[in-house]
Formats: structure tokens, C-alpha cells, sequence
């Protein structure tokens, strides 16, 4: 390892050392039994790496300083506001922003200028403490640590960054985001967990009765569970280093393990809740590694509000209810398949001289697609007629007018029949193990 990178990971660790409390990562294997390679890429606590990936394995005008930062809370009544949790929100989680009888606290994103965000130039009676991240959500710490707040503002990226003024609208993910994370537990509820796909949903939505914006808390505990994830945006980054890690090089090893993995991971959220996400950018896609930084072949959803029901696919899978929640709140379903490739690598070429090219970017999006597409086939037992495998936007027109056929909704339903079966027989697989120990 050369001494700029030694001084670089030395920064790293030194800079993050105030994040408290500390992760399971005994669950795995101590620090002392990680390779020295690893262990002069990444720090002990995943939670803490995760969130300095974020921070400055990022294109560069979206780095964002380690130190934590304040965000204003402020006491009103609860009659302003409208608040919904998911029915396992964490108690702590409700108490943090209740501020009395009858009193809610509403927390101000510290870097907002924008004269339409309700209660703007109201004071702060309470600070909570917070860490940046790649977007602008804020990850929250001490007893909440584990959660983080999406919040109004203008400027996402701190006072010198970008303005973006459309960040002041927080309106479709607050309406969705805990109809589509309910939508998602129910599912797993019946079929179990998804073997590839992990994600972090909604448990809290706190609107302005008169705008509609206002704040969303996500869950994202799993981010402390001892594993390494790795935000697919820091891939041109730090990618290169994690492929040496594992033996392989670097455009062999992403595409195995992102673009592929991603691909299938799309489809399965596809076919399993009838969802597709609109804008599936890479800082909302992490790569599940293993203490010594092997890949497990999972990956995380986060962002799952900024999705959208397929319309012939849910209605296949039996989802109508979950149409007619989604029509309500003026969510309407999309009418095309569309795995946006695109977005899933926004700005990899604009890395400097960490850019991944044009080429490697055009045969990893030629995997993706071809992954999403061999999955649906496989699941559905059919074989669709493209042409060498061409894998572009008529391909996809042709699955989406499939799917909506008579056959295409036995095909779904006949899929989704067997993962709850599946699921069934595993519980009582494992029911019978469990009371043949006992006796």
C-alpha cells in the first residue's frame, strides 16, 4: 500500500472515532482475524466505514465532512402536522420527536433556505445530533443511531454545494413511503426473506398539514448487523482496491457482483412485490461483503418509497389492494418495465482518474439487463424470443406486454403461489427439527 492511501485510511479512522457505540461485529470475527489487506481498507465497524464511504468515496462535489453536524428541532402542536409510523417503530424513535402533551418536534434540515419549507425561520428548542451522508439524508446517532432522516431542503450537499431547489419536495415520499414498506413486510410475511435482496424501509412520516412536506425516518439497523456495505457509488473509488482483496480484477469482479447482482435483484423485486424503483441511483444500491470484504452475493434496496408498482405484475401476484392504496395518494403504477441501468451507474465515468470507462460501463450494462431478464425467464419457466440476446428497450416493451396477457398473469400468479408454498414447507421443516430436539 503506498503512503498516500496510508494517510488517507489513517485520516479515515481518526476522523470517525466520536461515531459511539459500538457494532456486533463479534458475530463474525474479531478485527485481529482479518487479513492485514482488509484491514488497511476498513475499520472494525461496519457502521462506521458504511458512513465514511458515503461521505468521501463519493463524486467530489458530493463529499461531505466527517464531524457530526446539529439538526434544529422544534416544539409545536400536533395538531399542525400529520404523523405516521409503521406498527414496529421503535418506542425511542416516537419519543425523540414527541415534545410534550399534545407536542410534536419538527426537525429542520440545518443547511435549508428555501422560503417554502414550513417553519423555516422558527428557533431551535432542541438539537439532535446528526452525520451526513451522500444524499440528504442525515444519519442520526447516540440512541437513535441506526436511523436516518430525509428532510426538506435546497441544499442536500451543505451551504456550498449544489442548489436544488426540488429537494425542497418531500411530498410522493412521504404519501409512499409506508405504503410501500407496509406492502413489502406483508409480502415477506407469507413468502419469507429474499435469499439476494435486503432493504431498508420507512418507519416514521411526520407533513405539514397545509403543504404535504415534511420528513421521513428510514431503518437502517441492518447497516450495524457486523457486515461491510459498500454504496455502489463508491465503487469507482474503492473498487479497485476490494477486487484486488478478493484475487480478481476489477471490471470481472463488478460485474459479477454489482451489475449482475443487481440485475437479478431488480427482477426479484419485480416479480416478488410487483415494485420498480423510478430513479435506482447507485447511492441507494449497497454491496453486502463479508468481514474479510467478500462479497456475500447480497445486496440492499434503500429508498424503496421512490418506487413504483408494474401494473400487469402486480395485478398478477393478487396486489389489486395494493393498486388501489397507491391510486389514493395519487401514486399511480407504471406501464413499463424499465430496470434504468443508467441510473444504477450515474457518474461512474465522471470519477476522474478513478472513472470507470464507457466500455467496461456498456458490457456491465449489457449484464445487468441480461440478468434481470434470464431471472424473470427462469422464475416464470418461459423463454423469451430475443434476438442474440439483445437486450434493449424493445425487449423490454415485449416482456411487459407478455406479462399482461392471460398467460403472463397465470405465469405471475402461479410464481407467486409457489414462494408461499415454499415458505410454508420451510416452516414446517423447521418446526419439525425444532420438536424433534425437544423430544
Amino acid at each position: 500500500m503506498n503512503l498516500k492511501s496510508l494517510l488517507l485510511t489513517a485520516l479515515l479512522l481518526s476522523s470517525a472515532a466520536s461515531f459511539a457505540q459500538p457494532t456486533c461485529v463479534d458475530l463474525f470475527i474479531s478485527p485481529a482475524e482479518q487479513s492485514m489487506a482488509v484491514r488497511a481498507v476498513v475499520m472494525p465497524d461496519g457502521y462506521k466505514q458504511w458512513l465514511l464511504w458515503e461521505q468521501t468515496a463519493n463524486f467530489e462535489i458530493f463529499r461531505k465532512q466527517s464531524a457530526p453536524i446539529q439538526v434544529p428541532l422544534v416544539a409545536m402542536p400536533a395538531s399542525k402536522v400529520i404523523i405516521q409510523t409503521t406498527p414496529d417503530a421503535p418506542a425511542e424513535l416516537i419519543a425523540q420527536f414527541t415534545a410534550g402533551p399534545g407536542l410534536v418536534y419538527w426537525a429542520k434540515h440545518p443547511y435549508n433556505t428555501h422560503k417554502d419549507v414550513p417553519f423555516k425561520d422558527l428557533p431551535a428548542d432542541v438539537l439532535l445530533p446528526a452525520y451526513l451522508t451522500a444524499s440528504r439524508s442525515l444519519a442520526l446517532d447516540g440512541k437513535l443511531r441506526g436511523f436516518t432522516i430525509k428532510m426538506a431542503t435546497d441544499y442536500p450537499h451543505g451551504p456550498n454545494g449544489q442548489y436544488q431547489p426540488g429537494k425542497i419536495k418531500t411530498n410522493e415520499d412521504i404519501d409512499s413511503a409506508l405504503i410501500h414498506t407496509n406492502h413489502m413486510k406483508k409480502v415477506d410475511k407469507v413468502m419469507g426473506e429474499d435469499p439476494v435482496v435486503l432493504t431498508m424501509g420507512e418507519v416514521m412520516t411526520m407533513a405539514e398539514k397545509a403543504t404535504g412536506i415534511g420528513m421521513v425516518v428510514r431503518d437502517v439497523r441492518l447497516l450495524a448487523d457486523g457486515h461491510y456495505y459498500l454504496p455502489a457509488l463508491s465503487i469507482p473509488y474503492v473498487g479497485r482496491e476490494i477486487a484486488r482483496i478478493n484475487g480478481e480484477k476489477f471490471d470481472a469482479f463488478f460485474s459479477k457482483y454489482y451489475a449482475e447482482l443487481l440485475g437479478e435483484a431488480k427482477a426479484r423485486l419485480l416479480l416478488r412485490y410487483g415494485l420498480q424503483m423510478e430513479t435506482p441511483n447507485s447511492q441507494n444500491m449497497l454491496i453486502q461483503f463479508d468481514r474479510n470484504m467478500r462479497p456475500t452475493g447480497k445486496i440492499v434496496f434503500r429508498d424503496i418509497s421512490d418506487s413504483f408498482l408494474v401494473e400487469p405484475v402486480a395485478k398478477g401476484l393478487g396486489y389489486t389492494s395494493q393498486i388501489e392504496r397507491d391510486l389514493a395518494v395519487d401514486y399511480k403504477p407504471a406501464r413499463e418495465i424499465k430496470p434504468y441501468w443508467s441510473n444504477s451507474s450515474w457518474r461512474f465515468d465522471e470519477a476522474g482518474d478513478k472513472a470507470v470507462d464507457k466500455f467496461t460501463l456498456g458490457k456491465w450494462g449489457a449484464a445487468h439487463n441480461l440478468a434481470y431478464i434470464e431471472y424473470i425467464e427462469k422464475e416464470l419457466g418461459v423463454q423469451f424470443d430475443i434476438p442474440a440476446r439483445d437486450v434493449g428497450g424493445d425487449t423490454f416493451k415485449m416482456i411487459y406486454n407478455y406479462l399482461g396477457t392471460d398467460i403472463g398473469q397465470q405465469k405471475l400468479l402461479e410464481y407467486r403461489n409457489r414462494m408461499i408454498k415454499a415458505e410454508r414447507d420451510r416452516r414446517r421443516s423447521v418446526g419439525a427439527s425444532a420438536g424433534a430436539r425437544a423430544s
